[in-house]
């Protein structure tokens, strides 16, 4: 049943995406041969092209962000509190697959924004380099073995970026859910509400950051001269596996939120919800 909620919540927003993502994507590509055009050929006339066409692009970028960010908020609070709840909440499944698949098709959407935004830098890159560009670039002094033996070395360290990264998303997703989860189970004033219940949560994880923050401070500051010698002769090994430990952290913390924040958000809706 949860595949099937996905399906209906991607089809329903995937149109208004598909859209965005083929013109961010069109308009890079031209970007990019304008700006070829004004590299190799400068005129006054390819100069006011790149203007009208990087602004039309950094137009794009912008409604492509705030779109994306809107539809999280939207399709939760219209689908889940609003009129429209009253179908939702009949329909026969449990209120954590509707919670899961909200979340679920609200993280598809921002990691596909943010690897459609990549793309479209390397599409810039690219069809500004066609002809001449290509030409300067001497490939043969590229050594792509030491490229992929330099991305072997560091592939935990990506990875657990990458992931890190994910989880923070997730983590920030369940939190503005939580809060307007929160704020409409009040009688009136509900965006007023989630607000307040949204800043009120951000300052409690901010103090309890800044408590285990100190914590790890004070425990690294107990190391014995012996371990700070050990500490500076092993170099970037340790530099590697503390940042790699700090990450690792991140993750389970954010993930421990996420969690805490995903039953809080299913409890008030199964249980608080009072909807308009």
């Amino acid at each position: 049943m949860l595949g099937k909620l996905l399906k209906y919540e991607l089809k329903s927003t995937s149109r208004i995406m598909g859209v965005l993502y083929l013109a961010l994507l069109v308009v890079a590509a031209v970007v990019g041969f304008v700006a070829r055009g004004t590299i190799w050929e400068a005129t006054q006339g390819n100069a006011i092209a790149v203007v009208i066409s990087g602004l039309i692009y950094t137009l794009l970028v912008m409604a492509l962000l705030i779109i994306t960010i809107v539809m999280v908020l939207q399709r939760f609070y219209k689908n889940l509190l609003k009129e429209e709840g009253y179908l939702m909440h009949t329909l026969p499944v449990p209120t954590w697959m509707l919670v899961a698949s909200k979340t679920i098709c609200s993280l598809i959407w921002i990691l596909l924004s943010i690897a459609v935004l990549l793309a479209s830098v390397f599409v810039i890159f690219l069809t500004s380099m066609i002809g001449h560009g290509f030409a300067l670039v001497d490939w043969n002094a590229l050594h792509l073995g030491d490229v992929f033996g330099l991305f072997r070395q560091n592939a935990g360290s990506v990875f657990m970026t990458i992931l890190t990264g994910i989880v923070q998303i997730i983590r920030t997703i369940l939190l503005v859910y939580t809060a307007m989860a929160i704020g409409a189970a009040a009688k009136r004033h509900k965006v007023l509400y989630s607000v307040v219940t949204f800043i009120v949560i951000l300052i409690i994880i901010g103090i309890i950051s800044a408590v285990t923050n100190m914590d790890m401070l004070s425990s690294s500051f107990a190391v014995n001269d012996a371990n700070a010698c050990i500490s500076v002769e092993a170099g970037d090994g340790l530099a590697v596996v503390g940042y790699m430990k700090l990450l690792l952290g991140q993750c389970i913390s954010d993930a421990i939120y996420s969690v805490v924040f995903f039953f809080v958000t299913t409890w008030f809706l199964k249980n608080k919800l009072n909807l308009e």
